[in-house]
């Protein structure tokens, strides 16, 4: 993101793009975005994840029977040549 706006600018304000004004290389811009980026603090996680030993799984409630299902998926399966 940071790169892209000082690749390109950003429409319709002051900023205008380095790039074409400036003629940056490439690496100048990236040598720009390394020096900005450098003042970024550090993200600090406040939440912890749990460890969980059982597999995860998730549930989804359907209108249809299982045998609608399982017809309908033949079906497609038979469409596409599986």
């Amino acid at each position: 993101m940071i790169k892209h706006i000082i690749v390109s600018g950003i429409k319709d304000t002051e900023m205008i793009s380095f790039t074409k004004v400036f003629n940056f290389t490439e690496q100048t811009v990236d040598d720009l975005v390394s020096f900005i980026r450098s003042y970024e603090k550090p993200f600090e996680h406040k939440h912890t994840i749990k460890q969980i030993d059982e597999p995860v799984s998730f549930i989804f409630t359907s209108p249809y029977k299982l045998e609608e299902i399982v017809n309908r998926l033949r079906e497609s399966a038979a469409a596409y040549n599986f």
